[in-house]
């Protein structure tokens, strides 16, 4: 049971519904890899994804609906998340993240990523905050590296 649960193509909920470039019908996503910059889909249907599964660059895929956008950045962002721990990047205050999608002061579509890190009990160390920042600042870069129509913003949250 263990091991399923590991396994990274199993998911609980619904991935995110998406348009894609050349393809029809109802899509779904069932993983992303940041490596390949890749997000794999098949087609969606009530009991779950079937059919054979498909490979697209991230940039040429669509999420239908404001929710579909929330699933899509975070199956982006834990996709990171590993990366970063498999790179040994992940800091040991990191605890988890959060995502809100919308638009931001500009009109712009926007991610906004918060990052739950521990905090010290009273006030925090310079070199405490920036090791924080530092965290928050990679986590941006690789989001922005992706190019994808969503303007990503990383900030901090105490956990």
């Amino acid at each position: 049971m263990a091991r399923a649960a590991a396994n990274r193509s199993i998911q609980l909920q619904p991935g995110a519904r998406i348009a894609a470039q050349g393809h029809y019908g109802p899509l779904e996503v069932v993983e992303v890899d940041l490596g390949t910059r890749l997000a794999k889909f098949r087609t969606a249907s009530p009991e779950g994804p079937i059919g054979p599964e498909t490979s697209l660059p991230l940039s040429m895929i669509s999420p239908l609906s404001e929710e579909d956008n929330h699933r899509f950045w975070q199956m982006l962002t834990q996709n990171l998340i590993e990366e970063l721990r498999k790179e040994s990047k992940l800091p040991k205050f990191y605890r988890n993240f959060s995502i809100a999608t919308g638009e931001d002061s500009t009109g712009d579509a926007a991610v906004y990523v918060k990052l739950f890190v521990d905090s010290p009990k009273g006030a925090a160390r310079d070199s405490t905050v920036a090791r924080w920042n530092e965290f928050a600042h990679l986590v941006q870069d690789r989001l922005l590296q992706l190019r994808l129509s969503r303007q990503p913003y990383v900030f901090l949250g105490a956990a």
